[in-house]
């Protein structure tokens, strides 16, 4: 027991040596401006509940073997010890092991490649729309110089001309909302719903934005038409939808022309776009709602241009655009695109990264983990090796034998383990962006590490022992 606290002690330590280097290393991918980055540190409460966790797995996994060499029968010892490893209580405890820990291994090494699969498959889905090529910058109209309707939809849409005038730039338009910097709702019905309280009112997401924006995102119109420059105030007044909201209430059938009720006034459908994403943890789309900003009074807009020449050029020309109609506006918030959807998803970047680490970490511990007790076990048969060599068995015909069974062993650990996957993997569904909890080629690739862990676990030690001579083979013992 003393042995197996020292042991377990030792393994402690240089944990807490690879833990502190962890941290340091876990600070230096994360962005400076991260909230909190510098109070990361080592906690108090987790080092002391891993010691307690460290010194409790000595104390368990060492009385077994303790409880077992203070046995007083040393009849019954040396009569177990007589029959050989194949046939004693302590072979069939060590091939229990190996079951338990190929099936543990497993339940480990799936759950870590599955929640890693699917941050990264939050981290390059498409989102339904393209930011490599676009510029943006925000302009917030104050409301002494721009009272009303018609001064703020004036200046906007003088400020689109002028940005659209510019060398290079291909399309421009505008949004109260950039893509994946959060939501905004808005109540709507049908024409022919009972609403009396809000909670009779559906809810969707909801943008303002001008005429422009779709193709400066590059968003897909998939029917009818996106916003013009007439679509005004005075005009009929007019939305575009996005195709969740279509397949919420006119799956297969044609939204263009429908009404949706928002303020008491009914808007017509005249596009339908592709979905494109709120918020960056989400890949369901939310069904969406866009108004025209031409037909409203939004002061503070986030501004896209859509260019091919040199970001910094672009973006000096639409600083001047801005203050040729007033010099006293500020442009602020000047950023390329990627940089927006770069630090949105700075967070999943990050934890994406720590579960990459922690992922390659379960690898190693599973793999070797399972080739350390195979391994022991086909050591604790070399006597047994010895006498069949010495009886004139074959050496392809030992090493079939014992690869054969440590394959054994490997199999049914996989199929518990498999069993007890499907269990823990599902309630980690929430977690699993994009990703089935039942991805068929992450069980498999995990399984085929782990039964090749087992072959080799056993093919390299019964190797060394066919080629020890059987007279110091059978000294062993």
């Amino acid at each position: 027991l003393t042995e197996a606290l020292i042991i377990s002690s030792l393994g402690g330590a240089l944990g807490l040596v690879f833990s502190l280097a962890g941290i340091r290393g876990l600070v230096s991918i994360i962005p400076a401006w991260f909230p909190r980055v510098g109070e990361i540190s080592l906690d108090l409460r987790a080092l002391a509940f891993t010691g307690v966790i460290t010194l409790a797995t000595g104390i368990i996994f060492g009385m077994a073997p303790a409880l077992q060499g203070s046995n007083p029968d040393m009849v019954d010892s040396l009569k177990e010890g007589g029959r050989g490893e194949t046939g004693s209580s302590g072979a069939k405890l060590r091939r229990a092991l190996v079951v338990v820990e190929v099936a543990l291994a497993l339940v480990l090494l799936v759950s870590s490649a599955l929640l890693v699969k699917g941050f990264h498959t939050l981290q390059t889905a498409n989102r339904g729309f393209d930011p490599s090529d676009v510029m943006t910058f925000a302009v917030n109209l104050p409301v002494k110089e721009y009272p009303d309707s018609a001064s703020v939809q004036a200046f906007n849409l003088e400020l689109k001309h002028r940005l659209a005038a510019i060398p290079g730039v291909t399309a421009a338009g505008a949004t109260h909302i950039l893509p994946l910097e959060g939501n905004s709702e808005v109540f709507y019905s049908l024409p022919g719903d009972i609403v009396t309280t809000d909670s009779d009112r559906k809810i969707a997401n909801y943008r303002s934005v001008m005429p422009g924006y779709f193709q400066s995102m590059d968003i897909a119109l998939l029917n009818g038409r996106t916003f013009s420059e007439s679509d005004v105030a005075g005009a009929p007044g007019v939305i575009v939808i996005n195709r969740a909201l279509a397949e919420r209430h006119w799956p297969g059938d044609n939204p263009i022309g429908r009404e949706i009720v928002i303020a008491n006034a009914p808007r017509q459908v005249i596009g339908v776009v592709q979905n494109t994403a709120v918020v960056p943890e989400e890949l369901v789309p939310e069904p969406t709602i866009y108004s025209t900003a031409l037909q409203g009074r939004v002061r503070n807009l986030n501004w896209t241009v859509e260019t091919t020449s040199p970001p910094e050029q672009v973006m000096k020309a639409a600083r001047a655009a801005v203050h040729s109609i007033n010099s006293n506006i500020p442009v602020v918030l000047e950023r390329p695109m990627p940089e927006v959807v770069k630090s949105q998803l700075a967070g999943l970047n990050i934890m994406a990264n720590v579960m990459a680490a922690l992922a390659v970490i379960a690898l190693l511990l599973s793999l070797g983990g399972v080739y350390g007790v195979m391994a022991y076990m086909v050591s604790r048969r070399t006597r047994e090796v010895g006498i069949r060599m010495a009886l004139g068995a074959e050496t392809s015909e030992v090493l079939g034998m014992v690869v054969r069974q440590g394959t054994v062993l490997s199999l049914i650990g996989t199929g518990i383990g498999l069993a007890a996957a499907l269990a823990v993997t599902r309630t980690l569904s929430f977690f699993l962006f994009g990703v089935s909890p039942f991805d068929i080629v992450t069980y498999g690739w995990v399984t085929g590490a782990l039964v090749a862990a087992g072959v080799l676990a056993t093919f390299f030690p019964a190797r060394r022992a066919t080629r020890v001579d059987p007279i110091v083979a059978l000294r062993t013992e």
